[in-house]
């Protein structure tokens, strides 16, 4: 099985090397990633450009692009690109401000291999509930981005409960139900948009532990 790995990119491009070798250190043998910037990025494509160099054994499975235009740090028309270009059987999507730790796609194998055909979830820490802004208040601080431990059904899921680095898609059933078609730029509206999406089309599993950060 292949994953896509979809990195989308906005302002904070100094950030995208660690999010690039995060994917380089992965178990999982088997994936390819686009990397997407949300307009013109001369450092971003210029860094995909020396990881390239230093990395030439994987540098035909990484493409990058951008978008004519900068469209929002929380739209979904990236993304959306990504899902149209992923050659992967199933897509995951991170931000340049995410890490993935070494097992991640493979605890999301792990998943499929469970359930064929299901969204995938697994748990991140999202550091930013941590200490990067403690001036801000969070909805839920202890679980922002972390498949939550409390037991309820998944369509009762409050938005940011599941962030989008826990997710990986189908990829052809996503695009047929159309995963990030709707062109929306409030903060974190497309993570619960795909995931509702997905829970009413394909089975949900879920593996527990930590495989993932966002920052």
């Amino acid at each position: 099985m292949t994953f896509t790995v979809v990195i989308t990119v906005f302002e904070r491009t100094e950030l995208l090397a660690n999010a690039l070798f995060s994917v380089y250190r992965q178990d999982w043998p088997d994936w390819n990633a686009i990397i997407i910037a949300d307009g013109p990025h001369l450092t971003a494509g210029s860094m995909v450009d020396q990881f390239r160099l230093k990395v030439p054994e994987i540098a035909d499975r990484i493409k990058y692009l951008t978008l004519p235009q900068a469209l929002g740090a929380w739209g979904n028309v990236s993304r959306y690109r990504g899902l149209e270009l992923a050659t992967g059987d199933y897509t995951v999507f991170i931000g340049h401000d995410c890490i993935m730790f070494p097992g991640y796609l493979a605890a999301h194998a792990e998943n499929v291999a469970k359930s064929p055909g299901c969204l995938s979830l697994v748990d991140i820490d999202m550091w930013t509930a941590r200490s990067f802004k403690p001036g801000i208040t969070l909805p839920h601080p202890e679980y922002l981005g972390i498949r939550p431990k409390r037991k309820y059904p998944f369509d009762a899921m409050k938005l940011g409960d599941v962030d989008l680095t826990c997710m990986a898609f189908p990829t052809e059933r996503a695009r047929q139900i159309g995963v990030f078609a709707r062109k929306m730029k409030d903060y974190c509206a497309d993570h619960n948009d795909a995931y509702l999406l997905c829970i009413k089309a394909m089975p949900v599993v879920h593996r527990p532990g930590v495989v993932a950060g966002h920052f």
